[in-house]
């Protein structure tokens, strides 16, 4: 297997492993409150999400190291905290404003980047190649074409709920975003620095 293979396969593998899924809830709470129809929305999410773990993860692979791994494991589910509280509140707005969709957007990039530092250490630890574009840009593709796919079948569970459970979008989105509330509580109490 080449190598950009060997590495776009590791980044699609990383993302959806279950032994870290604390990044699959952050993206699970992030875009659960989003209808099939607003598909772009998620698009841009989740494109947000990446660009900010993109900067950090490469920042990590070329040597930099910005925090400490103890305080960016803690640093992860305070990021699926706030954004479960966030998803919570806005779950009965109405169409959001743009300034509250820059607001998304924004903080999506921002904990991207604290959630490529955690991509990082396991980026770094496996990486033998000195040329970062053959290593840090198929991984990225990989994380993102993983995203990607995660995120499609959230929504796409959740459009099923509405439509043959009858489950209001509100109601589906509350549920989500107090269990990744509480699972990012027990896990920043068992990751305090």
């Amino acid at each position: 297997m080449n190598t950009f293979w060997f590495y776009a396969q590791f980044g699609f593998e990383h993302i959806l492993d279950v032994g870290g899924f604390d990044h699959m809830l952050f993206l699970l709470v992030l875009c659960a409150g989003y209808p099939l129809a607003q598909w772009r929305r998620v698009l841009v999410l989740v494109t947000a999400f990446t660009l900010g773990h993109s900067l950090t993860l490469g920042l990590g692979a070329a040597g930099v190291k910005l925090l400490s791994s103890d305080v960016v494991e803690f640093l992860i589910p305070l990021t699926i905290f706030l954004t479960a509280i966030e998803t919570f509140l806005s779950r009965n707005a109405a169409e959001p404003g743009r300034p509250a969709l820059m607001r998304r957007y924004v903080l999506a990039g921002v904990f991207g980047l604290i959630h490529g530092m955690g991509f990082s250490s396991q980026f770094t630890e496996m990486e033998t190649e000195k040329n970062l574009l053959i290593t840090w840009l198929p991984f990225n593709l990989g994380i993102e074409l993983g995203q990607l796919l995660f995120v499609a079948l959230i929504v796409l569970i959740g459009w099923d709920m509405q439509r043959i459970g009858g489950l209001r979008l509100s109601y589906w989105t509350s549920r989500l975003a107090v269990l990744a509330g509480l699972l990012s509580v027990w896990m920043m109490w068992e990751r305090w620095p």
